[in-house]
């Protein structure tokens, strides 16, 4: 299988140095962000950069205490892509000779006056499917990486904090139009993998130092398409749907239906209920194999509506991502 679209992001935080000295005739300098040009993009970001007007969060600590780096009365500060490779905030921190960690996250959020290293991010799961895609950096915090004056330049890595689950749903040998209005991933029985933010009090969050999901409740993610996805027939010549998986990717992004879920526990056979409305009728089905949904990664469902059933063909998982598995029917 070729390597995918890497679900990782270099970002390059530049420190430029200036002219200006404390009372201590320290040199200082301020920090500013630069990244690739971006791509267009939907609310998950698919490739290996930024949209236009994406909000980063950066957050520096002191390095010998883990107090905050506020030499310019800074806890928490916002970047903004501006495109042309620029990222640009309102305000800038200043870094001294003392040496600061470096951790980042997107998208960004305001913070309690309280919160540092471990503050958290809210995350809500739109139901029709344009959740945001929550990212956290890979923290800088030894010695030889911490920023200063004079050290200036710092490579960050972004990584997904969620899964994505993506269906292509295509026909053979079926006589209807091939409508498909809504999908739904939910919990079959008494397990609870698929988890969504509460209703009334949100408290699902995301960990800025290694990604981690705490919070929610059990419950059912839905995507219904502003407009009908209009299922296409199977074919040899081209191959639809590929198996090369950077033309499914482009086929799934165009036909199918795509959710972001919080990654789960392993799934065993028949906890998930996968449901579709085409031309009006409901399929469901549940999984037959054993899976996980890992953050960074996306499962590509491949699905055959033949006659009056429903199989899925496989699974592909990718980084940020599609793996080959099992065939499920729908009787």
């Amino acid at each position: 299988m070729k390597k995918t679209l890497i679900a990782l992001f270099a970002v390059i935080v530049v420190v430029f140095s200036c002219s200006k000295t404390n009372l201590h005739m320290q040199e200082v300098a301020l920090l500013k962000v630069k990244t690739p040009a971006p791509p267009q993009t939907k609310s998950a970001i698919q490739g290996d950069q930024f949209p236009i007007g994406s909000k980063m969060g950066i957050q520096l600590l002191k390095l010998e205490d883990n107090t905050i780096y506020s030499q310019s009365g800074i806890t928490n500060n916002e970047y903004t892509y501006a495109g042309l490779n620029d990222w640009t905030s309102t305000s800038s921190y200043i870094l001294s000779s003392q040496k600061a960690k470096v951790y980042a996250y997107y998208p960004f959020t305001t913070l309690g006056a309280n919160n540092q290293i471990f503050f958290s991010i809210p995350i809500s799961v739109d139901p029709d499917g344009n959740t945001a895609d929550y990212m956290y950096a890979t923290p800088v915090e030894t010695e030889e990486s911490a920023v200063s004056n004079t050290r200036s330049t710092i490579s960050l890595t972004m990584n997904h904090a969620l899964a994505q689950v993506s269906v292509l749903v295509y026909k053979d040998n079926y006589n209807g139009a091939g409508e498909l209005t809504q999908f739904s991933i939910e919990d079959a029985g008494t397990s609870s993998h698929i988890i969504v933010n509460k209703a009334m009090d949100n408290d699902l969050t995301m960990s800025i130092v290694n990604g981690a999901i705490t919070g929610g409740v059990k419950g059912k993610v839905t995507i219904t398409p502003a407009v009908a996805k209009i299922l296409q027939n199977s074919s040899a010549d081209p191959l639809f749907p590929a198996t090369d998986i950077n033309i499914l990717k482009t086929q799934v992004n165009t036909y199918g239906v795509n959710a972001i879920v919080v990654p789960t526990q392993d799934i065993l056979p028949g906890e998930l209920k996968f449901s579709f409305v085409i031309d009006g009728n409901t399929y469901s089905i549940n999984n037959g194999a054993p899976i996980k949904f890992e953050k960074g990664k996306q499962y590509i469902y491949k699905v055959k509506l033949a006659g009056t059933s429903l199989t899925v063909s496989s699974v592909t998982i990718t980084e940020w991502v599609p793996v080959e598995g099992e065939d499920m029917v729908i009787q």
